[in-house]
């Protein structure tokens, strides 16, 4: 089996998109060696793409990529596809995966599509008809797709993952917070990522407000990740709450730098709000990043979570209710033995979420359907 791993960087979230595709694709090159190449346009960061075998595509018009892609391909699949071998073309884009579609008659190839969200149109129809292998994000991505025709046995539900190394450190809490200059004697609560995604809160607000109810001087929240505005915005609403003192707000910072704030803290945070995508369609990488740091991870009880986490594995709170989320914290922070045991589980259940795991499914879910 030859892979192609064709991909694009969306413009915006420029640094995380492009670690999130040097981890994907350094696991299947490290499956598949030289029988792996990465095609990608908008390379923003050149370092983080180190070690890899690539081909860099510029197209010189960014509304006009698919149609040079097309071209592209069509004077290069010669060069690039291995005769007498399968050859698998992944890709994340959908119109590059439509384009490939197109062009399977004439090549051979087979085509697998990684899908993270339907807008139910004619191109989820074309994808869903003629992809070979589809790996769908979560469980309820996996019905919509096979309610489009596509054949159950070629599907599987494969959620993000974690890069091991850098997030299952071995530092301790009090080591942690003397790196960052965080107190010693608080309770933490911590938040890691964008603050805001399309626009949409991601639950900060309602920890804001469950803090303000819980009215504990003891407990501190530190949100680390977000915009400089999305800081200012927030700190202005713990401000008008009454808990701008026990809110510590951080912009981005290097992923190893992300991990020791995860290890500092006492419990980590997910407490997103109901809607489509936060229900149905996403698989947080702060999901993986928070059971690789072995802390009691408090989530709101959505189906995509639910995918991943369990009773066993989490506290769950109701989305959008800070009140709820309120008694769900006062819960964890009273019952220590069980906050450890959900911690303990969880890391022992990440190990299956490496970005290397990822891969071995997704090139063993590929050989097990060659020749059929």
């Amino acid at each position: 089996m030859r892979a192609i791993y064709f991909t694009s960087l969306n413009y915006t979230a420029k640094i995380a998109n492009c670690q999130q595709t040097r981890a994907m694709a350094l696991a299947f090159q490290k499956n598949l060696g030289e029988k792996f190449t990465l095609i990608i346009d908008n390379v923003y960061e050149a370092d983080l793409l180190a070690g890899l075998k690539l081909i860099e595509i510029k197209s010189p018009v960014k509304k006009l990529r698919t149609v040079y892609y097309f071209f592209w391909f069509l004077f290069n699949a010669g060069k690039l596809l291995a005769k007498n071998e399968e050859n698998i073309i992944y890709f994340k884009d959908p119109n590059l995966c439509v384009l490939a579609i197109f062009l399977k008659p004439i090549f051979g190839y087979r085509v697998g599509f990684e899908y993270h969200l339907m807008y139910k149109n004619f191109r989820d129809k074309l994808i869903c008809r003629g992809s070979d292998y589809i790996f769908a994000l979560t469980s309820f991505l996996k019905k919509e797709i096979i309610k489009h025709g596509f054949s159950p046995e070629k599907i599987i539900v494969l959620p993000d993952a974690v890069d091991l190394e850098i997030f299952d450190i071995k530092t301790e809490k009090e080591t942690a917070r003397e790196m960052l200059g965080l107190p010693k004697d608080k309770i933490i609560f911590a938040y890691t990522g964008r603050f805001r995604t399309m626009g949409m809160d991601k639950g900060i607000s309602d920890i804001l407000k469950a803090l303000a109810a819980l009215k504990n001087k003891n407990l501190l929240f530190i949100a680390v990740g977000g915009l400089p505005k999305d800081k200012e915005f927030y700190q202005g609403l713990a401000k008008e709450l009454g808990v701008g003192e026990q809110v510590n707000l951080i912009t981005y910072c290097e992923q190893k730098e992300l991990a020791i704030y995860q290890k500092a803290a006492d419990f980590l945070l997910m407490p997103f709000p109901f809607n489509e995508h936060f229900a149905y369609y996403m698989s947080p990488l702060k999901l993986f990043e928070y059971m690789a740091a072995r802390r009691p991870i408090i989530a709101s009880d959505l189906p995509s979570i639910r995918d991943v986490l369990s009773d066993e594995t989490c506290y769950f709170c109701q989305p959008g209710d800070p009140k709820d989320l309120a008694e769900v914290i006062n819960k964890a922070v009273k019952n220590s033995a069980e906050s450890r045991s959900k911690a303990v589980n969880a890391h022992k259940q990440v190990q299956k979420h490496s970005w290397i795991k990822r891969a071995e499914r997704v090139i063993s879910f590929v050989h097990s359907h060659i020749g059929g």
